[in-house]
């Protein structure tokens, strides 16, 4: 449904990293050979923007803020809490596919310290208590 030429791989990643969270292989390869555009300018893309991944994820993607003032305030436990309540290590996902486990410098709100996203819902004041109810969210 997209017209044009190179501007449009940008809009076009977006909906299919909307649709399956990541940009699958596959997928490219059909972008490319769709709007005659070489796999390679797609890749560069693809691997530029912080919004779209190469790698699979899982449905929802937890990143636990490990910038300065929640590092201070127990960022490196939350992740491990988070590590182990999902048995996963950081940048890498569930085996159900369910959750991915990452790492984020700032995510801009450093007055609620420590700060966790899992998907666009932000969660401040993190504790490791808390871990067990935010994951209930998703489950």
């Amino acid at each position: 449904s997209y017209k044009g030429g190179p501007e449009i791989i940008v809009p076009i990643l977006h909906d299919v990293n909307e649709e399956f969270n990541w940009l699958p292989p596959e997928a490219l390869l059909r972008i490319a050979e769709v709007t005659s555009i070489p796999i390679e300018h797609i890749l560069r893309i693809g691997s530029f923007y912080n919004a779209f991944s190469l790698t699979e994820k899982g449905k929802h993607v937890i990143r636990v803020c490990t910038g300065t003032a929640c590092y201070v305030k127990g960022a490196p436990r939350i992740l491990d809490a988070f590590s182990r309540e999902l048995n996963v290590e950081i940048g890498d996902m569930t085996e159900d596919k369910q959750f991915s486990l990452e790492t984020v410098n700032c995510v801009g709100c450093c007055g609620q310290s420590p700060v966790v996203t899992v998907d666009d819902d932000i969660y401040g004041y993190v504790n490791q208590t808390m871990v067990q109810d935010v994951l209930g969210k998703y489950t």
